[in-house]
Parts: structure tokens; sequence; C-alpha cells
């Protein structure tokens, strides 16, 4: 899966009087790893080691403000998404990540919400609703991401 970015990349003291980015990354390869993005650490801690026993890399981040530097400095290969969560909504995150330029990262939300259609709408790849059983989850991520250790990436 092949997600394009833009990141701007400056010299330390460089003092910039235009809006022309020095240097230009594009085409970030996005990883095998899975971030798991839940400020309840009993879900977030077992639905990280039920995937690591599948074989994945996993990565858990507390708020939609962390998750988003996560991504920012190592994109995964898919984000498991609770939406009430401090800092930052999950559905704050979502919106902020298809409308800059991960529109190709599969992102499942994870909620006790009564609305999955509303989260659909604004791009989610699929919506979980909260209590699920983790064989469900993990059925989830096997259609978006192959399993870690067939692909190489123990």
């Amino acid at each position: 899966m092949n997600i394009t970015s833009d990141v701007a990349l400056y010299t330390q003291h460089e003092r910039r009087l235009s809006k022309q980015p020095v240097a230009l990354v594009r085409n970030m390869q996005a990883s095998n790893d899975i971030l798991i993005v839940d400020d309840e650490a009993p879900i977030a801690e077992l639905l990280a080691d039920v995937l690591q026993d599948e074989g994945y890399n996993v990565r858990v981040a507390r708020d939609g403000a962390s998750a988003l530097l996560e991504i920012i400095k190592r994109p995964p290969g898919l984000v498991l998404l609770d939406v009430a969560m401090p800092v930052m909504l999950g559905s704050d995150l979502l919106m902020y990540l298809r409308g800059h330029g991960f529109s190709d990262l599969p992102i499942i939300i994870m909620t006790a919400g009564l609305s999955p259609l509303l989260y659909l709408s604004q791009g989610a790849t699929e919506v979980l609703p909260k209590p699920f059983d983790v064989n469900v989850v993990v059925e989830k991520v096997a259609q978006y991401l192959p399993r870690g250790r067939s692909a190489g990436t123990e």
C-alpha cells in the first residue's frame, strides 16, 4: 500500500522566508504495523496482546493527538481507533487524516456509539461496535493487512 504524504524538511537553524520546502518526501510506504488508539488501557492492552500473538507489530496511543504524532512519524498499515477520547476525538482524527493525504490508510472505528453510518460517511473503513469479540477484530484486521509473521516482518 502506498501512502503519499508531503513532508517539508528544513535545516535546524534555517530561517524560512518563503513557503517553499527545502526537500519533499513522497510515497512513504505504510508499514505492516497496527496503531491501536484507545484511552481505555485494558482494551488497548488486550487488543495489542491478541494482535501480537497473531504476528502483527503493534503500537498503542492513548489519545487522538498522540496518535496523530505517531502516524506522522511512522505511518502504520492500519489504525484501530476509538471515538471518545481526551485531547482529540477519534472522529476528529479520522477527518483530519482523510483530509491530509491518508485516504488509503485503513481506519477501523471502535465505538459504543449508535451512529456507525456517520463514521463511514466521514471516511472510516469499518466500524466495530463496542463491546466486540476480539476474534472479529482479528478477522477485520486480516482483511486489510497480511499477518505479520507470514509477511516476513517478525
